[in-house]
């Protein structure tokens, strides 16, 4: 039913992951949801544990960004190229939150993979990307999805620049000059993830989002969303993911969805 997958499991104290490994597929937003699909009925996680599942191509033929339309450029060469299922079991309200539980766990991961002197070129775009030295490294794409049996999965793309990328744009070779395996990268986020879940789930979204603002592209900075829809100070971010900005009246607008420009 699939293409010629290599499993790889990892454990952490609260979950259970398992990783699949493509040569080449569609999207691995597409194929984690066959892969639900096709096992949750004989599938059953312990009662203490939740389930994680994670999908990684070499090459995706067709790979999409978060704007409906918009295709994440996927050829084979390096990048990477996956997606994270985790069981949700929190709250709607929480949903917003996991785009930066997941750019925070993307951000120590890169830490470890750059010289020291760069980290503080890296700098997270609300709502969804990471650049390097002002230029797009990577983005996320977040879906809450519902299987047959009606259990929430939390759907997460991503996508980061390894060897390749289109022009204006980073890759770590350029930076790191020394191959990354996307299957070590791979492992090292499911493990970072698993840490800032755990603190999420003992200390809330305020230690995420203090994290996530010394990264924040842009704070302070004047800026325009959504095509002058909205213009003001980049001020701060909501405890909802909200996108805080101060107009030249001092007037606070809060913006949910859309784009810096």
């Amino acid at each position: 039913m699939f293409a010629r997958k290599i499993m790889q499991v990892a454990h952490s104290e609260n979950f259970d992951a398992e990783i699949y490994h493509f040569k080449s597929l569609t999207s691995t937003q597409d194929v984690i949801k066959q892969i639900l699909l096709h096992r949750n009925k004989n599938y059953h996680s312990s009662n203490s544990k939740r389930r994680l599942l994670a999908v990684l191509a070499d090459c995706q033929t067709r790979g999409r960004g978060r704007i409906p339309g918009r295709i994440w450029y996927s050829p084979p060469g390096g990048n990477f190229y996956g997606t994270i299922g985790l069981e949700f079991v929190w709250s709607a309200s929480k949903l917003s939150h996991f785009p930066f539980l997941t750019l925070c766990a993307l951000i120590d991961v890169l830490k470890d993979c750059l010289p020291s002197e760069l980290i503080k070129s890296v700098s997270a775009k609300w709502p969804n990307d990471i650049f390097l030295e002002g230029k797009k490294l990577g983005g996320i794409l977040t879906e809450l999805w519902k299987d047959e049996d009606n259990n929430s999965w939390l759907l997460i793309g991503i996508g980061l620049n390894i060897a390749l990328s289109i022009q204006g744009a980073a890759k770590l070779l350029d930076y790191t000059k020394k191959e990354i395996e996307s299957k070590i990268l791979l492992h090292r986020l499911v493990s970072s993830l698993y840490s800032v879940i755990d603190e999420y789930n003992k200390n809330g979204f305020e230690p995420i989002r203090q994290k996530w603002l010394r990264f924040g592209w842009k704070l302070g900075e004047m800026i325009s969303v959504n095509n002058d829809e909205h213009v003001g100070r980049f001020s701060d971010i909501g405890d909802d993911g909200s996108l805080i900005l101060h107009d030249d009246n001092g007037h606070e607008v809060r913006v949910f969805y859309g784009s810096i420009n």
